[in-house]
């Protein structure tokens, strides 16, 4: 059983991400060098003015539009957000290329954890909105199928077991991995799903197509094979939190009740993993783009966050920073959990006993020596 995570217009929600003010204004990201600047990608507001992806940045900004560069360093770190929340729900996670921002999860044996398929992708499309993106989430049993859902239907899609020709029968084609040469082949034939891609004799579509004939069929008929190639991504890249302040802080009780939040959300993603915070990297970017860093290291791992805080608290008091703070970064190292010997007392209980037993027996026996 398989499930797809796919985020629509993935490079325009990875820009309003990085930029939040512009979640309600229209604007294309561009990328190129001058003077062959170009339209990258564009939210539905940009769309409705007329700007569309290829454009050239002249004609986009013509159409009253905010433009901004595309950011890679932005994007490889959105796309680690939504790998470390694929994660919490399935130890093996595929990075699907043919769309970007796609993850396919295997989720067998996790409906003792999180329920049936149903209430799984319902838990994580809510995980991924909770972090601010809008997602589609497929589950069936073939892992092609799930992933065309993901793509081809709005929210949460799941397949009972031996309905996948049917659930991806009506789907348009533009779900599938099409060349635009075959694309407009079957346009030509009068082909608009997959269910009538389907229909067609296999025989026929190899001697027209090829071996790219029978691949498309299966796809369309649901029962093309996939060998899973699951990601292997250290954890410690998920263990930051960075927050623009909205105004210059010099006060430590507001900037503490900052830290609160970035810490908290650390030790979440920590504890996912049954993991606990042995170093604290704190990054204050002051006023006049100069930095103030500390490091925090406690006694054993920790995974509360009063005790984190108070550290963070008793060493920035002891080493203020020279200026105002304009942004906060938490970089934390994980560690596994300090664990206490609870049986220590029992043992050493049991110890005392017979030492006890030991020295009654030597009395004793002096005793009856003497």
């Amino acid at each position: 059983m398989y499930a797809v995570l796919h985020p629509p217009n993935f490079f325009a929600q990875a820009a309003a991400l990085e930029h939040p003010e512009l979640r309600k204004r229209a604007f294309a990201v561009f990328d190129g060098q001058a003077p062959r600047e170009f339209v990258f990608a564009i939210n539905k507001a940009a769309r409705m003015r007329g700007v569309e992806v290829g454009m050239s940045r002249l004609q986009a900004e013509s159409c009253d539009v905010t433009m901004i560069r595309r950011d890679l360093e932005c994007e490889e770190k959105v796309l680690g957000r939504l790998h470390e929340i694929a994660c919490r729900f399935s130890p093996r996670v595929e990075l699907v290329a043919e769309r970007p921002g796609t993850y396919a999860l295997d989720i067998r044996g996790m409906n003792t954890i999180f329920g049936d398929a149903t209430q799984l992708a319902a838990k994580l499309r809510q995980s991924v909105m909770a972090a601010g993106f809008l997602a589609n989430v497929a589950a069936a049993g073939n892992f092609h199928v799930a992933a065309c859902l993901a793509w081809g239907r709005t929210g949460v899609s799941v397949v009972p077991p031996g309905c996948d020709a049917e659930a991806i029968g009506a789907l348009p084609l533009s779900v599938l991995p099409l060349d635009p040469e075959h694309a407009e082949t079957f346009k030509a034939w009068g082909i608009c799903t997959c269910g009538q891609l389907a229909a067609l004799a296999e025989t026929d579509l190899i001697s027209r197509l090829g071996q790219v004939g029978k691949r498309l069929h299966a796809l369309a008929c649901g029962t093309l094979p996939h060998l899973m190639m699951p990601l292997e991504v250290s954890f410690e890249s998920g263990l930051t939190e960075r927050m623009e302040l909205d105004c210059p802080v010099d006060d430590l009780e507001r900037l503490l009740f900052v830290l609160s939040r970035m810490t908290t959300a650390l030790l979440e993603r920590a504890r996912a993993k049954a993991r606990a915070i042995a170093s604290m990297h704190v990054v204050l970017l002051l006023d006049g783009h100069t930095q103030h860093e500390r490091i925090v290291r406690p006694a054993l791992p920790l995974q509360d966050t009063p005790t984190l805080l108070k550290l963070m608290q008793l060493d920035l008091e002891a080493h203020p920073p020279s200026a105002a703070i304009v942004a906060v970064e938490l970089r934390a190292q994980s560690a596994p959990p300090y664990r206490g010997n609870t049986v220590c007392f029992f043992r050493r209980r049991r110890s005392l006993d017979r030492r006890r037993c030991w020295w009654r027996s030597c009395a004793s026996c002096w005793e009856r020596i003497a």
